[in-house]
């Protein structure tokens, strides 16, 4: 039997038959299938993408296109977001190597927030000729106007599909034949508002780095459900790659997570992305649980505190100063018609 405890409470148990095998021997084999694919990633996303990225950036750079404004502000970002996150997650004694810490995680800051800078620049110019749509609530979250209807409209979208494509998919893949035939992902309850925070980094810049392939793909293919068709497959095979694993089921979930994605920055733009993209990450990354003596409570109302936060403001924000209820109606005595809202002051 193996058992384990976390905070003197028993969590976890395991029976251990005489029939149980180690599996060294498949993870040395799944290791072997995975170095070609590794290599290739590495050629393609340390070698070709930044570079190619660069030379776009310092092209759009030179002659005065993109919104320089705006890949300044989400570099300021993702580099606090980053930094915080590497604050929190290091060991910090009162040391001299405690100099070398600050330093190494001020370097990592850096690099993230000039990578960000240098793939906006190098992307944004196309996706606003082509798809601009796609930018409008984005921009003005950019621009400092966080109060604008259409940001409430996108985020509460972005919510909604969000905790409805993870209902969903928690509903089907916990199901017995379902479940042994996916990849079970384990959340990470330790230091969990560092967690959060590269869960915030990783919705915004998956959320533009799918509106960036899905452009590129439309300049590949002219016409829009090819796009949308070579985006789908495409990156739904790269998912499962990197889960090393190669049944349908597996490779079902990332097809239909995608096809969410697609339509989603079709119909309504990248922040609705975003906010889909972080309530689907937040939810996985952290256990979730309706008992609440259960000793990962106080993470599951962290995580599900900090989407409904963003749904009510997203839902006020979506109002634009209108009031909700009786007091918002307009009854006339005299006429007998049916009330009609008031409008906004």
């Amino acid at each position: 039997m193996e058992a384990a405890s976390y905070q003197g409470r028993p969590v976890f148990f395991r029976l251990i038959g005489p029939w149980a095998r180690p599996n060294q021997a498949s993870e040395m084999t799944a290791v072997d299938q995975m170095m070609d694919l590794s290599f290739a990633r590495f050629v393609l996303f340390i070698v070709v993408l930044p570079t190619g990225a660069a030379l776009l950036a310092w092209r759009n750079a030179r002659v005065g296109r993109g919104d320089r404004r705006g890949a300044f502000r989400l570099a300021s970002f993702v580099f606090l977001c980053t930094l915080a996150a590497r604050l929190l997650g290091s060991h910090h004694v009162p040391t001299t190597a405690e100099v070398s810490i600050l330093f190494s995680i001020l370097e990592a800051a850096v690099i993230m927030g000039t990578i960000a800078w240098v793939l906006y620049m190098a992307f944004e110019p196309q996706v606003r000729r082509r798809s601009p749509t796609m930018l409008v609530s984005w921009n003005r979250v950019l621009s400092g106007r966080w109060r604008d209807p259409l940001v409430g409209r996108d985020l509460l979208v972005g919510i909604a599909f969000g905790t409805a494509e993870v209902c969903i998919t928690a509903t089907i893949f916990n199901m017995p034949f379902v479940g042994r035939l996916a990849p079970q992902l384990m959340p990470n309850v330790d230091a969990f508002f560092l967690l959060w925070l590269q869960q915030v980094i990783a919705a915004v810049l998956g959320g533009l780095s799918y509106m960036f392939l899905l452009d590129l793909s439309a300049l590949v293919f002219r016409r829009q459900w090819l796009a949308v068709s070579a985006f789908i497959i495409a990156t739904a095979l790269v998912f499962a790659a990197g889960y090393g694993v190669r049944s349908p089921i597996a490779i079902a979930r990332p097809i239909f997570l995608l096809v969410l994605i697609s339509y989603l920055l079709t119909r309504f733009g990248v922040l609705t992305v975003v906010a889909f993209v972080y309530v689907h990450s937040v939810i996985l990354s952290f256990p979730v649980t309706i008992n609440q003596s259960a000793w990962y409570a106080r993470v599951t109302l962290f995580a599900t505190a900090s989407v409904l936060i963003i749904a009510l403001y997203a839902f006020h924000t979506t109002l634009a100063g209108r009031v909700v209820g009786p007091s918002s109606m307009r009854i006339s005595s005299r006429s007998g018609k049916t009330p009609t809202p008031t409008s906004p002051s």
